[in-house]
């Protein structure tokens, strides 16, 4: 243990994490310039750029920019039984979500109507709930934003997907 009461299971760790508080980021994407502490951590940002997926589900047609998102995918899709965790509870009608994000998305769509996400292209004055949306509408509506090859993006569970079913007990 280091610190305050953060926990690293080797001293690179901790270091990696040291280098974070002091903004020491040494590798850099050549596309975009964002700036990353480990290698790793570039490579799966600039598959954002090339829209490269290298991770392939082993029992579909689906793959992934990252190792995690495929084993993710396994865990939710592919086990049989699988439940997902629920974290947040919707102080509104008690619905469960295992991300944060997502019950914050699910009270501004359902609940209270916001839509902090406006695009600010000009004679549009579209808002959204979510920032995904509005990245979407700006590349599909008004050409903003890198536009994707031709990769299979992986469907959500209850879109028809080839996984479709597979864990419905």
């Amino acid at each position: 243990m280091y610190g305050r009461g953060a926990t690293f299971s080797s001293s690179t760790g901790f270091d990696q994490h040291m280098m974070v508080h002091r903004g020491e980021k040494r590798y850099q994407c050549d596309i975009c310039e964002a700036r990353f502490v480990i290698k790793i951590s570039l490579e799966n940002h600039r598959r954002t750029h090339t829209g490269e997926r290298p991770f392939s589900c082993p029992h579909c047609e689906y793959a992934f920019k990252t190792k995690r998102n495929l084993s993710n995918h396994i865990q939710k899709i592919d086990t049989p039984g699988y439940i997902a965790p629920i974290r947040h509870r919707c102080s509104h009608c008690e619905k469960g979500f295992e991300i944060g994000a997502q019950l914050e998305a699910h009270v501004r769509q359902v609940h209270t109507g916001e839509r902090p996400f406006a695009c600010d292209q000009t004679d549009c004055g579209k808002a959204f709930a979510q920032k995904r949306s509005l990245v979407l509408h700006l590349r599909n509506s008004h050409k903003i934003g890198e536009q994707k090859t031709g990769f299979k993006l992986p469907r959500r569970k209850g879109f028809g997907g080839p996984c479709e079913g597979k864990n419905t007990e």
